[in-house]
């Protein structure tokens, strides 16, 4: 299997964006779960898959937060499978919860922009996991975590154009 990173772009709203990272694939030989849980293990997304602030840092004394999942810990179980009407309708449902603020604009300008991105893909099968989801303490969440209001990762693969998509949706 031959993985390359294609590149990243950010969709931001003051303190709340969604990182997208895009690799293209060769070669899968696995169902797409088992897949989609080895990529988030590999080295290519612990490398590649981060804002690019934290990239272009040379400093190691640089401290930057951490994903709110520890990715070794995921497993596919953890996350929820939805076609794309189910996940643009998960984010609706989401923005209108009594507990936003004025902040609330924000996630709203965030989820248009995503939706309409969405609308491209051709893939129909996206899994998403929240960090609403489990509790501090649990294996699956990292230290970091606890400094995020909301903190979303989506994945979805696009055999036919041979990609693998990861988004990191988060507020902090």
């Amino acid at each position: 299997m031959e993985i390359a990173f294609l590149g990243q772009h950010e969709i931001r709203s003051e303190y709340q964006v969604i990182f997208w990272y895009t690799f293209s694939i060769e070669g899968i030989s696995k169902k797409e779960e088992d897949f989609l849980i080895e990529f988030i293990h590999s080295s290519y997304f612990q490398e590649f898959g981060k804002p690019s602030i934290v990239k272009q840092s040379q400093s190691t004394s640089d401290r930057f937060l951490q994903g709110a999942f520890n990715l070794g810990n995921l497993d596919i179980t953890n996350f929820k499978a939805f076609d794309r009407k189910g996940l643009v309708q998960f984010f609706k449902e989401y923005s209108q919860s009594p507990d936003w603020g004025e902040d609330r604009k924000e996630f709203v300008t965030i989820m248009k922009r995503f939706g309409k991105l969405l609308e491209k893909e051709k893939n129909d099968h996206f899994f998403l996991i929240s960090k609403e989801w489990f509790r501090q303490g649990d294996q699956i969440l990292n230290a970091d975590s606890e400094f995020y209001t909301y903190y979303f990762l989506i994945m979805w693969l696009n055999i036919g154009e041979k990609t693998i998509n990861i988004c990191e949706w988060n507020y902090d």
